[in-house]
């Protein structure tokens, strides 16, 4: 038999209650299941290092560039990467054509000389005929004079007496310059004299000819007179003497003159004949390229046929492109980029934690150099909106031979060191409405999202000044 029970008072309401209780933690269930605690972090105080990272490259203290004094190709070339001390051949230029033109011109040069000489030869044989024909001139011009002074004024005993006896002594002297001019020319047959020594003798022979001639005329004009008719004539002949002479005279200044241009235009060519031997000679001395100091070899990239590159054995290197330089390692500076948005947490003389993970070495340094130019990075640039960066630059009294120019390395600027903080994962972080919140963990139940202040941060944890607590767990990840 079965016992009916009176029914309670607000029974239904309860089991009502009961039930959507239980509906909605199915719900919550469902929506925001509990999570495991394998995905958390603990919340604890501490120290907590603000730094910046980012990369950048190892550049030489000193950096000597090697360039070509001229253009030619490249015989050989050392290694990149290759170490050397000052004064080693690091280059060889070809100088097949520098040699070839340099042995042409020293022929040119010979042949300017050979030139030079037979020029002044010639001259100086020119000029001796014409100081010869000048002496005939003024002779002539002197018999012509007496001639019509004699004339106009007749002839005395003793003039022909005087005339008589000059006329004995040039014939002499006319005898013995023609014997000793066919002395001469024996002894030039025999070889004992030189060609020139008899062209001295013969110039003698011809002015004791002339000589000769002026004193017979005269001493005939003295003895036989002369009609007054042949005034008139013998005052021509004078007149005719005197331009002779002026003539001989033009001619000597002209040749003078000729012969010291010619001279000056030989001497310049010699001259700049010599000049381009000295150069050829300079550039044959200078293909083999030295090391300017101890260091690395860097090759460069330069323009070319075929656009930048790296120069071989074989190509060509044109004049004062640098397309090497000796890097000394022996001191190092490091080359980074400070993002714009940070530019105004770094300062000079921060310091510096320098990674080189080729090396797995880690040291410190100073940033010495904040760039004041903003520029876009080199991926970016004409990119509408782009970010900019500053350059800095790094210095460190950290020595290696294993350091090479152009090496990556990472880079993290100290900001600040602060102490008994909490800092979480960036990742854990999340904005709903403006606010920062972070899932804080609860055993079997749905992370609750939690409102918190945020502070100095870095690329991997931000510090929560408000709303964590030390001993609280946190979702890694934001939901």
């Amino acid at each position: 038999m079965m016992i009916a029970l009176p029914p309670l008072p607000g029974r239904p309401m309860l089991a009502i209650a009961f039930v959507a209780l239980c509906v909605t933690a199915t719900l919550q269930t469902w929506t925001h299941p509990p999570v495991d605690a394998t995905s958390t972090e603990a919340v604890v105080r501490g120290q907590f290092v603000v730094a910046l990272k980012g990369s950048g490259d190892l550049i030489p203290a000193q950096r000597h560039m090697v360039a070509a004094p001229f253009s030619s190709k490249l015989d050989k070339l050392v290694d990149e990467g290759k170490e050397v001390k000052a004064g080693d051949v690091v280059a060889q230029l070809n100088t097949q054509d520098l040699e070839e033109q340099k042995q042409e011109e020293e022929l040119h040069l010979a042949s300017l000389g050979k030139d030079a000489q037979l020029h002044a030869l010639t001259a100086e044989r020119d000029r001796k005929k014409l100081l010869t024909d000048r002496r005939g001139a003024v002779d002539l011009l002197a018999l012509r004079r007496l001639e019509l002074k004699q004339l106009e004024a007749g002839t005395r005993k003793a003039d022909v007496a005087e005339l008589e006896l000059k006329a004995a002594a040039t014939a002499r002297a006319f005898t013995t310059a023609e014997e000793e001019f066919k002395l001469q020319d024996v002894l030039l047959a025999k070889g004992v004299i030189r060609p020139i020594d008899l062209d001295k003798t013969k110039v003698l022979l011809a002015e004791a000819r002339r000589a000769r001639e002026v004193a017979a005329s005269a001493l005939a004009i003295a003895k036989n007179g002369y009609p007054d008719a042949q005034v008139t004539a013998a005052r021509l002949a004078v007149q005719q003497a005197r331009n002779g002479l002026a003539l001989v005279e033009g001619k000597l200044g002209s040749i003078a003159r000729t012969s010291l241009m010619d001279a000056a235009t030989l001497a310049a060519d010699r001259d700049f004949s010599r000049s381009r031997v000295q150069l050829l000679q300079h550039r044959i001395a200078t293909a083999a390229l030295k090391a300017p100091t101890n260091g690395v070899v860097v090759m460069n990239a330069v323009w070319g046929n075929g656009g930048r590159k790296k120069l071989q054995v074989g190509d060509e290197a044109r004049e004062n492109a640098a397309f090497m330089e000796v890097a000394d390692v022996s001191r190092i500076f490091i080359k980074t980029v400070i993002k714009e948005v940070d530019i105004g947490r770094v300062k000079a003389g921060m310091p510096a934690k320098i990674h080189v993970e080729s090396l797995n070495k880690t040291f410190d340094g100073k940033l010495e150099k904040l760039g004041v130019l903003a520029y876009e990075k080199p991926d970016v640039i004409n990119r509408e909106g782009a970010p900019k960066v500053f350059e800095g630059l790094i210095t460190t009294n950290e020595r290696s031979p294993a350091f090479r120019p152009g090496m990556s390395v990472t880079v993290e600027l100290l900001v600040e060191t602060l102490a008994d903080v909490i800092t979480v994962p960036n990742k854990a972080l999340a904005t709903r409405n403006g606010e920062t919140t972070v899932g804080v963990y609860r055993p079997g139940r749905a992370p609750e999202q939690r409102v918190v202040t945020a502070g100095a941060h870095t690329e991997e944890r931000t510090v929560i000044t408000q709303g964590l607590a030390a001993g609280e767990r946190i979702m890694l990840e934001a939901p």
